[in-house]
């Protein structure tokens, strides 16, 4: 696939995921299907993501790091999201999953407003609404 395509597609499937993740939480579906869906899309953004990206695309090591902090943030809120469904009375990991919420919400305010990459924005927006799933539904 084609980079362009692949950004298309991953905001997708970060929103499906938080469908997904409130349609677990109110019993319409299992939350096997979470499991495995949120497990999934969780291993594409760390070490798939980084390795799919190529050594040529990004230039710059700033963008490098970005990028791989993005991967792992989103990544990171995927796996966190998991434990809170599993484990919804456990405090310290709830606390974590609001701490790397708010991280996620610094990295879209900074790729917003200081960078101008929507694309990344856009792509943390939608991860916000899996924490705010898994939080506050």
């Amino acid at each position: 696939m084609k980079t362009s395509t692949i950004k298309k597609i991953e905001p997708v499937l970060v929103i499906l995921i938080s469908l997904v993740g409130f349609f677990t939480l109110k019993d319409v579906i299992p939350s096997g299907l979470y499991f495995i869906m949120a497990t999934l899309v969780g291993l594409y953004f760390f070490p798939v993501r980084i390795f799919m990206n190529g050594k040529g695309a990004i230039k710059d090591n700033q963008n490098k790091v970005g990028f791989l902090i993005t991967s792992i943030t989103i990544s990171l809120l995927l796996f966190l999201s998991i434990v809170a469904f599993y484990l919804p009375e456990s405090e310290l990991f709830r606390n974590i999953l609001i701490i790397v919420s708010f991280i996620n919400l610094g990295q879209f305010v900074y790729y917003l407003w200081d960078k101008r990459t929507y694309t990344f924005a856009v792509l943390h927006f939608c991860t916000a609404i899996i924490s705010a799933v898994v939080l506050y539904v």
